[in-house]
């Protein structure tokens, strides 16, 4: 963490879609310090961090609505809710032919679609929590 210390970062939004970017280390005196805690002192006014691992597919698609909605001119917070929304009403086929296609789009062959972890019955159900609402923001919207 001590090479974002001397960072200018001066940038409205951070994006860090890996897994766990939000979470921290506590302090003996009960800060908590982690990546994003650094990045907003090192001068980023807000980040999209994670709170747990997450999936790269769910996170592909979320990602790629997130950004598109921000081209469109939302703000920060209301992109991400737009898009953890969008990626709510998804099922799991769904979300395996979005994937297939953005990773199309970049020339990638997606895998297919058992290596989702889900059973061909599991298809046509909603996805999981964990797939949709890892992402928050800190800091301004």
């Amino acid at each position: 963490m001590t090479d974002l210390a001397g960072l200018d970062l001066d940038a409205d939004l951070v994006v860090l879609s890996g897994c766990d970017t939000g979470r921290g280390e506590v302090t003996r005196g009960g800060d908590v310090v982690g990546l994003a805690r650094q990045l907003l002192a090192a001068g980023a006014r807000s980040a999209v961090v994670s709170l747990w691992p997450v999936d790269d597919r769910s996170t592909c698609v979320l990602m790629d609505d997130f950004h598109h909605r921000l081209a469109a001119g939302e703000n920060a917070a209301e992109a991400l809710q737009g898009a953890q929304q969008f990626l709510r009403s998804l099922t799991a086929l769904d979300l395996h032919e979005r994937y297939t296609v953005l990773c199309a789009a970049v020339g990638e062959d997606a895998p297919g679609p058992g290596s989702a972890r889900r059973s061909p019955a599991q298809e046509d159900a909603p996805l999981r929590t964990a797939e949709w609402a890892a992402f928050v923001l800190i800091g301004r919207p």
